[in-house]
C-alpha cells in the first residue's frame, strides 16, 4: 500500500479555501469581483477623508483652518473634534439637560425586558431566566 501524500497546493491551504469559497462558480466569481470593487470605491472615497481628520480643535472653523493649513485649501476631513463638544446633542436630540434621565432611564429599563432573550440559562429557554428552580 502506498504511504498518503498532502493534497495539491491548489486544492488546500488559502488558495484552496479561495477557490472553493469565492471563486466555485460564475456568480460568486460575480460576486467577489463585485464585491472587491465595493470595498476599493468605499476606501478610495473615506480613505483620504479619514487620513484627513482633525480630533483636537475649539470649533468648526478652527477644524477646517487646520486642514486647510495641513493639506491645502482645497483638502477636506472629518472634525472629530465636533462630538467631542456635541456628544450630548448626538446622545439626546434637542431634549432638555434637565430631563436626560428620562431617556437614560428608558434605556436602562430596555436592556432590562431584553435580559431573558439577550442571556438564557445554561438550561431551558430564555425565559426561564426569572423563574427560580429548585436544585
Amino acid at each position: 500500500m502506498l504511504p498518503p501524500e498532502a493534497p495539491p497546493a491548489r486544492d488546500s491551504g488559502v488558495i484552496g479555501w479561495l477557490r472553493e469559497n469565492l471563486f466555485s462558480g460564475p456568480l460568486n466569481i460575480a460576486l467577489t469581483v463585485l464585491g472587491a470593487l465595493a470595498v476599493w470605491l468605499l476606501v478610495a472615497q473615506f480613505g483620504p477623508w479619514l487620513l484627513h481628520a482633525v480630533w483636537n480643535a475649539d470649533s468648526l472653523a478652527e477644524c477646517r483652518r487646520i486642514i486647510a493649513e495641513r493639506w491645502g485649501p482645497d483638502a477636506s476631513g472629518a472634525c472629530f473634534a465636533v462630538i467631542k463638544h456635541r456628544w450630548h446633542q448626538f446622545l439626546f436630540g434637542f431634549y432638555p439637560r434637565l430631563e436626560y434621565w428620562r431617556p437614560t432611564l428608558a434605556f436602562g429599563l430596555l436592556f432590562f425586558a431584553i435580559a431573558p432573550v439577550l442571556l438564557p440559562t445554561a438550561r431551558g429557554s430564555g425565559a426561564s431566566f426569572w423563574r427560580w428552580r429548585r436544585c
